[in-house]
């Protein structure tokens, strides 16, 4: 594998594209990168979001928050405070 990243979908609720379009998009994009990925589903529950995310960055994977949650500072401090490359966090 040439890496490791992780994505956190924020839940499948309020779309079904999270699921039935991302999930296999970047699932395939990875694949085809030869990049591990952990791809995980917050289900709309912020606290489920951050332990996600701190498992992730336990394992110094990167992360992604597609909603600009209200943790998102918190969490890409955490990420970067351990050194995960690549913590980002984008908006809507």
């Amino acid at each position: 594998m040439a890496g490791k990243v992780g994505v956190i979908l924020p839940d499948s609720a309020t779309s079904p594209r999270w699921e039935a379009n991302d999930r296999p998009l970047l699932e395939a994009a990875f694949e085809e990168a030869n990049i591990d990925a952990d791809i995980q589903n917050a289900d709309g529950d912020t606290s489920k979001f951050a332990t996600i995310c701190d498992g992730m960055i336990n394992e110094v994977s990167a992360s992604r928050d597609p909603f600009g949650d209200p943790t998102r500072p918190a969490v890409l401090h955490r990420g970067r405070a351990v050194g995960a490359e690549g913590v980002v966090g984008t908006g809507p």
